[in-house]
């Protein structure tokens, strides 16, 4: 065997043991799907894995979101709830470097670290996500809601806030979720309406319906967020 046939069977090798890590990495969130507060659990405090691609990273973050948004996360003794908080502030934070742009890492960092008890940290990583993905709803309702579920000041200096309650109040799904929020936050309400006065009349209009419709659950079914 030649010398240059031995290095083209060497790069063969190291290319295939690239290419199967890289396929474990894709994977593997795939195979962590289901359970998400155990797998953040059995992490110990490092970072879910993940993949290259933007589904791969997502999943892993969707893990952090649904196992720290599940009741019985609130149950944990304190040092396996500081872990799961470790384990996500690191996905996040990772998928973060590697993904500078990546607006749902940013948001679940500023959820982790709320969760921690660190406001001004949580408000600055919800604030970059608003800023990388200012357009996408499905974001502004989370980074409202970590917002919400952790009591962080509401202000009306705060450009980001202000402008995730504008993009929700332009659409029907947002004003219903605004809706809820009005409903249930009163001390969120002056700066909601105004923010909401700020819009076309016939979204001002929409939401006022909304509220209506909401108000009129709450003797039956009670506030809700």
């Amino acid at each position: 065997m030649g010398i240059s046939h031995k290095v083209i069977v060497c790069a063969a090798a190291v290319l295939a043991a690239a290419s199967a890590m890289t396929v474990s990495a894709e994977v593997a969130p795939f195979l962590q799907s289901g359970r998400p507060l155990e797998h953040v659990e059995a992490a110990s405090g490092a970072a879910l894995p993940f993949g290259f691609s933007t589904y791969s990273r997502k999943l892993s973050l969707d893990q952090c979101r649904f196992a720290l948004s599940n009741p019985s996360a609130r149950l944990l003794p304190e040092e396996e709830k500081a872990r799961a908080l470790d384990t996500c502030t690191s996905t996040a934070l990772a998928i973060l470097e590697r993904s500078p742009t990546n607006a749902y890492a940013a948001a679940v960092a500023g959820y982790a670290t709320a969760l921690k008890g660190d406001t001004d940290g949580a408000t600055s990583f919800l604030r970059l996500s608003q800023r990388l993905a200012p357009s996408q709803a499905w974001l502004a309702t989370f980074r409202l809601r970590t917002r919400t579920e952790n009591l962080l000041a509401i202000g009306a200096d705060d450009a980001s806030l202000a402008a995730d309650v504008r993009l929700l109040g332009g659409t029907w799904k947002g004003r219903r979720w605004l809706a809820n929020w009005y409903g249930n936050r009163p001390q969120a309400r002056d700066f909601i309406v105004a923010e909401i006065e700020s819009l076309p009349p016939s979204d001002q209009r929409s939401f006022l319906q909304a509220v209506r419709e909401y108000m009129a659950t709450l003797p039956a079914q009670g506030a809700r967020t």
